[in-house]
């Protein structure tokens, strides 16, 4: 009889591997978001702010366009995030499986937008013909897009100066998550900035078609409008009951930028 040498099973799938341990995310807590947000005088620094506050992604952020904003209702639509592949700055399009969604503003993000509006359009009169038009809100002194990685970096930097945990600005997403809870509230349903929930976390809030604006959403644009109001102030209450000494505390020597 010939010997096949052939085995009657794969030895590798009887190997047992140690389960896989992933480190939890970073986030701030509140105070530490309004530290930030106040100590931070920087041309990014709203853009920061929609990231901790709003909850976007960093990739929607930096793609945010003047086309798809209307700050007199309070939002702007997701639609083109801007991604690095391959180093090369690319459009990509909305992670949800319905496609555009809103982020809705509170009122003082919605000033902010404005006076930011009227600086841009002075900065571009000053560009000329050098200026590059891709109506993005936040982007360079030509119009040029700025690179995602390029505004973590700045993130870090400015998080290291402040005094606070440095984290990746896609942790400061979960922040957001973090600061809605910490105020008594489950982060924004389907359309708002924290994409899909479970039908029991979205159960707050009104159903509403996550492509009709406010003005096609029988009143429940107004009602999301104040539910991010409602939570700002509360952030902003919540933050001032712990004071700002916890998030000035000395970092650990594992919290370190390094």
């Amino acid at each position: 009889m010939k010997k096949t040498r052939r085995l009657s099973f794969n030895p590798v799938y009887a190997v047992e591997l140690e389960p896989e341990v992933t480190s939890e995310a970073k986030r701030w807590s509140s105070a530490q978001a309004r530290v930030f947000l106040t100590s931070t005088k920087d041309p990014l620094g709203l853009l920061f702010r929609i990231v901790l506050l709003r909850g976007a992604r960093r990739g929607e952020a930096v793609g945010l366009r003047w086309q798809d904003a209307d700050l007199d209702a309070g939002y702007v639509r997701v639609k083109r995030p801007i991604v690095l592949v391959r180093g090369a700055i690319t459009e990509s399009t909305s992670k949800t499986k319905t496609g555009d969604r809103l982020i809705w503003l509170d009122s003082e993000i919605a000033r902010l937008l404005k006076e930011h509006r009227k600086a841009q359009l002075e900065t571009r009169l000053k560009a000329g013909k050098s200026w590059q038009d891709h109506d993005l809100i936040f982007c360079q002194d030509d119009g040029a897009p700025y690179k995602p990685d390029y505004v973590t970096r700045r993130f870090q930097r400015l998080a290291a100066l402040a005094g606070l945990p440095v984290m990746k600005l896609h942790e400061g997403r979960h922040s957001a998550a973090y600061q809605f809870r910490a105020a008594g509230r489950q982060p924004q349903g389907a359309d708002g900035a924290h994409g899909p929930l479970k039908p029991a976390r979205r159960a707050h809030l009104p159903a509403r078609n996550p492509r009709a604006g406010p003005e096609d959403s029988g009143g429940h644009g107004q009602a999301f409008r104040r539910s991010e109001e409602d939570q700002h102030q509360q952030i902003g209450q919540h933050a001032e009951a712990i004071g700002t000494q916890r998030a000035r505390r000395p970092e650990r020597a594992s919290e370190k930028h390094r």
